[in-house]
């Protein structure tokens, strides 16, 4: 039975907001403490502190944490919500929330300020045709042609949202545009120390115009489950949101190459296992049908990819998967003696978020770190 409106209301506020309210990740340092190394046999040992993580999410997307905390969670000055653990400290992270770059300058100030030694990327996972992930990583963030994708896809998802209530109202999920926005508009507020008064008076348009975040799918799971329409998030995409597919407008692959590398950054192909691993063949890509992963990636480089993003937690205990990748690099050197970059990343959300509920704690070869280091200018 579906919940009352004030019910739902409370009960999707309390979805979003219980983690960026932690007691366990509040903004005042905390004190450091050692953490047991993974019982993974490392290839090789870099010096300690060189962790990498080149692919988290904040709020400003579907992440749980604010900017700030996501630095202190890294510089493991922070215990993970949920669990009570801290994680490594890593050196090197990039923000790279989805199709926006709004939280990267507030990660970047609070690093400077508190954790000297680490480095914080500019960066940004853009949706490409066929929801393709490309990192755009060091970037520019002032560069026309990502301010462009970021603006436009701000719009797009605003009106998708919309699109998905209306459809979802159709199939007899009874939710609104303001049970979607409103829990993310007064989480964002309260975790950022603002006052929520305004917001009851708002229209659903200054909401929208408000929240800081790009409106993602998971915050209409939210409101699914806060309205009484299911139980989890894998229940309200199965039943409602994946039927109802409101597909977006995006860009094609080479564009989206074009306007990271005029950025001045590198074009990375995020979780690549996901598309031969749970992808069906054949695959579509633009225009293009591809029947395997090979010929897909083959497209992709010629358009100016740099490379994979290879390496995540436990990356070393599916060695096929690795391989892949590094047959594809080999093939692509020979051809034209360019070296693709293996990033390393753990796509972390937060521990209630979706994917991954830790940050890269797993080291890689030191060669490997270098080589990351020199492709982005980090040194």
């Amino acid at each position: 039975m579906k919940k009352t409106s004030l019910f739902a209301t409370l009960a999707a506020l309390l979805l979003t907001i219980s983690p960026l309210l932690s007691a366990e990740t509040q903004l005042p340092q905390s004190s450091k403490a050692d953490v047991k190394e993974p019982a993974i046999e490392l290839l090789a040992k870099p010096s300690a502190g060189d962790y990498m993580d080149l692919h988290m999410h904040t709020y400003c997307s579907d992440g749980w944490s604010v900017p700030e905390q996501l630095v202190q969670l890294a510089a493991g000055d922070a215990k993970f919500y949920g669990t009570g653990a801290k994680g490594p400290k890593i050196k090197y992270i990039a923000v790279t929330d989805h199709d926006t770059m709004d939280c990267v300058a507030r990660a970047q100030a609070y690093a400077a300020k508190n954790y000297s030694d680490m480095t914080v990327i500019a960066g940004m996972e853009v949706t490409a045709n066929d929801n393709t992930h490309i990192l755009a990583l060091n970037i520019n963030t002032g560069a026309s042609g990502m301010k462009e994708i970021a603006e436009k896809s701000r719009k797009d998802r605003v009106e998708r949202m919309q699109e998905y209530v209306k459809k979802l109202n159709q199939m007899g999920a009874k939710i609104t545009v303001r049970d979607v926005v409103m829990p993310k508009l007064i989480g964002e507020m309260l975790a950022n120390g603002k006052s929520t008064e305004t917001v009851a008076g708002m229209s659903d348009k200054e909401m929208m115009e408000s929240v800081s975040g790009m409106m993602m799918r998971p915050d209409i799971a939210k409101a699914l489950i806060a309205n009484g329409y299911a139980a989890n998030n894998r229940e309200a995409f199965d039943e409602w949101i994946t039927p109802a597919k409101v597909p977006g407008e995006t860009l094609p692959i080479k564009k989206v190459i074009d306007a990271i590398h005029a950025a001045g950054g590198k074009a990375i192909l995020a979780h690549p296992y996901t598309i031969y691993k749970y992808g069906d063949f054949p695959q579509h890509y633009g225009d293009e049908s591809f029947n395997d992963f090979e010929s897909i990636v083959a497209a992709m480089l010629e358009a100016g990819l740099d490379g994979f993003e290879a390496y995540k937690n436990g990356w070393q205990k599916y060695p096929a998967d690795f391989n892949k990748l590094k047959a594809l690099a080999d093939k692509w050197k020979a051809k034209t003696g360019k070296d693709l970059i293996f990033t390393t990343g753990s796509d972390y959300h937060g521990v209630t978020g979706i994917g991954p509920k830790s940050m890269m704690s797993e080291k890689i070869p030191v060669g490997a770190q270098q080589a990351i280091i020199g492709a982005l200018h980090l040194n």
